[in-house]
């Protein structure tokens, strides 16, 4: 009899530790390198973990789930597509909250004009002197919409629409830019400083932060999808609300909501 109880508890604990070990996470592009660096601070206290990260566009993702892509959580770049999987009893309001809130920048790592960006971005986008400028696509990605509003903002839309190159998420948008393949970029703060560090650079000269006033904000906002590793994902989503989650997300370069 105890035998058959031992082998029991054994299944169960394997069974159990099988589940954590686990996890496949979609990711808005921006917060790939955050998580990444999240996830190596869980896996300190839990070792048996494995965690596989997707990465790509809100609206691309989104549709992914839809059509029963197998993720277990969804950190999505915006708050819309996020509650229709709610919506569509595809994901969970329980444990759902916005994680975070992106910040655009224009980044020029031209060499002739790069140091008169950090003050002067919005008068650099309307001088055009460029060939080539990249955004998300709006349709697709919460950041190319930001990007679009500020360009509709500075009445520059309709100027610049012959020297627009639109990349299919944020993370394109930023490969194109720090290769030079093209002049100007706008990307995620997130990323910038991902760079920043990788590279050992110092980037502050050649980019813009631009005011929030002219874009909507991009808040950030994460679900757990419905399926059988609900609670390991639950796990994984209480550990972010540590004080060293929330103070690497901030360095990171996105704001919190309060």
């Amino acid at each position: 009899m105890k035998k058959t109880i031992s082998l029991i508890l054994s299944i169960f604990f394997f069974a159990n530790i099988a589940q954590a070990q686990n996890l496949t996470i979609a990711t808005a592009s921006n917060f790939a390198d955050t998580l990444h660096e999240i996830i190596t601070l869980y896996q300190q206290s839990h070792p048996q973990s494995k965690i596989t990260i997707t990465q790509g566009s809100t609206t691309n993702i989104y549709h992914q789930i839809e059509n029963g892509a197998p993720f277990d959580i969804f950190f999505s770049a915006d708050i819309l597509h996020a509650d229709r999987l709610i919506e569509k009893n595809l994901a969970l309001a329980e444990g759902s909250y916005v994680y975070a809130e992106g910040i655009l920048v224009l980044w020029m790592p031209n060499q002739k004009i790069k140091n008169k960006i950090k003050n002067n971005g919005a008068e650099i986008l309307q001088r055009g002197n460029f060939q080539h400028l990249v955004i998300a696509k709006p349709e697709v990605a919460p950041y190319g919409m930001a990007a679009q509003q500020v360009l509709e903002k500075l009445k520059l839309l309709d100027q610049l629409k012959n020297k627009l190159i639109y990349a299919q998420n944020i993370g394109e948008a930023m490969s194109l830019t720090a290769s030079h393949s093209v002049d100007v970029g706008f990307v995620a703060m997130s990323q910038i400083l991902a760079w920043q560090k990788k590279n050992n650079l110092n980037l502050e000269n050649e980019i813009w932060i631009i005011p929030q006033k002219f874009y909507q904000p991009i808040a950030q906002k994460v679900v757990i999808v419905k399926n059988e590793n609900s609670a390991s994902a639950k796990e994984f989503l209480d550990f972010f609300a540590e004080k060293k989650v929330v103070k690497l997300i901030q360095k990171s370069g996105y704001r919190l909501q309060q």
